[in-house]
């Protein structure tokens, strides 16, 4: 007989123990990770999605723009983190904001 998501899997004990500042740590953690972005942005394809979070993140961040929340609507595995890791790498490093689309 085939067995159910919950016989199958076996959670890791931080599940129980998850704390929102954690995940913001661990987010910033990767981004430093990361190094200077220059090999994350040779190896991902910038969609329309990724273009506009850029633009309007950026803008949050210049000082330009009121807009302090970003639905980001993707399915679990739909590239969420992806989309902050790129944001706060081109925080860290504008040089590789495409000057023409943001």
């Amino acid at each position: 007989m085939i067995k159910t998501v919950k016989q199958a899997c076996v959670f890791n004990p931080i599940i129980r123990d998850y704390r929102m500042s954690q995940a913001i740590e661990n987010l910033a953690d990767i981004i430093k990770d990361e190094g200077d972005g220059q090999e994350f942005f040779s190896r991902n394809y910038v969609t329309q999605g990724m273009e506009q979070l850029f633009r309007e993140g950026m803008l949050r961040l210049s000082g330009q723009s009121d807009q302090a929340v970003f639905e980001l609507a993707q399915a679990m595995g739909g590239g969420k983190t992806h989309m902050m890791i790129a944001l706060g790498l081109l925080a860290r490093h504008p040089r590789f904001i495409p000057p023409s689309n943001i």
